[in-house]
């Protein structure tokens, strides 16, 4: 097993060879395109630990390297998104694309949903952002470009700028306080009428053993030392409203890990993620590399199917009014309010039977107003319940389910389409 998970990076390297992965393929790629890995980076620019690369100017508070084998689980991991979800983004905006707007791509990282995104529509323009430089050397065609941006400090562009923003794996990227600013930030640089978009996960593996729950829970901790709560991500909605967004559609979608469709793919993909965060945990945690490591085989024989383990991913889409009541940034961050002290603030939730539907990869419009009056609604794929197969059929799934260490409880409606 030990082998097995040292020689993942090596798997990745080896597949890239395909630039770009068709949708509904029958497997979930893990390799990466070779236009979107970037070159690697001088020596000097990097603050080394535990032989992973951190690069100089990034954020401080930030636990994953940003090295090149990091870019390459990144990339991977695009690939088994789009895989999942069937596009690579969930905006009603096909049209749009096609016709050309204007397009923001805020925490890029590599930049390959941007340059991917630009090959698919060369009649837009997308720009892509990050604090760090990890998009340096990607090939991209010429209606894509990238520009180093720390967006809690702000943005380079001017107010009401873009079509369509896009932002999505930025649960460790910002501390509570920082969210409402870059929330503030994102619809500062949207259009009148355009669309902001979010796709994050809370980085809770639920049915997992004990190993990597609590491997989940000492990552929880020690990013809670460092302000940075990772399920602010699934309460996003008020502080989106407080930035300015209007008709805020939520949804998260449950995706299994080493089992289901996603198979062995994205399994590989979390084991990854685990060892890029070892220097970090390591060091708070008071423990040798050797027995993270041990830990980490453990996680993986924990993955195996049998507890039908997965990950929770929330979407959010918004659009900016033309006309909006700005609020002060006191306001904003007084809408941090609602975030839990403890497990007592649970609350259980039962939809009624009738009215709601829950559609196999339910995307943001398909949403029905009334779901608006949910603060958070757990909708799953007929594909991500073990009981009904990918037949093309709902089936009727009525348990509440508890999601997450703070997730609110929901009966969960699978009505026939």
């Amino acid at each position: 097993m030990g082998q097995k998970i040292s020689t993942l990076h090596v798997k990745l390297d080896r597949r890239a060879r395909r630039k770009t992965v068709p949708l509904g393929a029958s497997k979930i790629p893990t390799m990466v395109a070779n236009s979107c890995t970037p070159s690697p980076a001088r020596k000097d620019e990097y603050k080394w630990i535990d032989r992973r690369g951190y690069r100089e100017g990034g954020n401080p508070k930030y636990a994953l390297p940003t090295d090149r084998a990091e870019a390459a689980r990144m990339n991977a991991r695009h690939y088994q998104l789009r895989y999942i979800f069937q596009r690579d983004y969930q905006a009603p905006i096909t049209e749009d694309l096609q016709n050309g707007i204007n397009v923001l791509d805020v925490g890029c990282g590599t930049g390959i949903w941007s340059t991917e995104m630009a090959s698919q529509y060369p009649a837009s323009t997308f720009i892509g952002t990050d604090i760090v430089g990890l998009f340096k050397g990607t090939v991209a065609p010429s209606n894509c470009t990238f520009v180093l941006a720390n967006t809690v400090k702000g943005l380079p562009f001017p107010d009401n700028t873009f079509d369509f923003v896009f932002q999505r794996a930025s649960s460790m990227c910002f501390t509570v306080k920082e969210w409402p600013v870059v929330l503030k930030e994102l619809v500062r640089v949207t259009k009148p009428g355009g669309i902001v978009e979010l796709l994050d996960d809370a980085i809770w593996i639920h049915n997992s053993g004990p190993v990597t729950e609590a491997m989940c829970k000492n990552l929880d901790n020690v990013m809670a030392y460092r302000d940075i709560k990772f399920d602010l991500t699934t309460r996003l909605d008020p502080l989106l409203g407080a930035a300015g967004l209007k008709n805020v559609q939520h949804e998260y979608h449950s995706v299994p890990i080493g089992w289901g469709p996603t198979q062995e793919e994205f399994k590989d993909n979390i084991i990854l993620f685990f060892q890029a965060s070892v220097p970090v945990m390591r060091l708070a945690l008071g423990i040798s590399s050797t027995e993270m490591s041990q830990r980490i085989e453990v996680i993986a024989r924990e993955l195996n199917g049998v507890q039908k383990s997965f990950m929770n991913f929330d979407s959010y889409i918004g659009i900016k009014p033309a006309a909006t009541e700005s609020e002060s940034e006191n306001e904003v961050e007084a809408h941090t309010d609602y975030l839990p002290k403890d497990d007592a603030t649970q609350q259980s939730v039962t939809l009624p039977s009738t009215g709601w539907r829950a559609l196999r990869g339910m995307r943001g419009p398909a949403i029905t107003n009334g779901l608006a009056l949910v603060h958070r609604v757990s909708i799953i794929s007929c594909w991500s319940c073990a009981k009904y197969p990918l037949d093309g059929g709902l089936g009727r799934f009525m348990e509440p389910v508890k999601y997450s260490k703070h997730a609110m409880k929901f009966a969960i409606v699978m009505m026939e389409s």
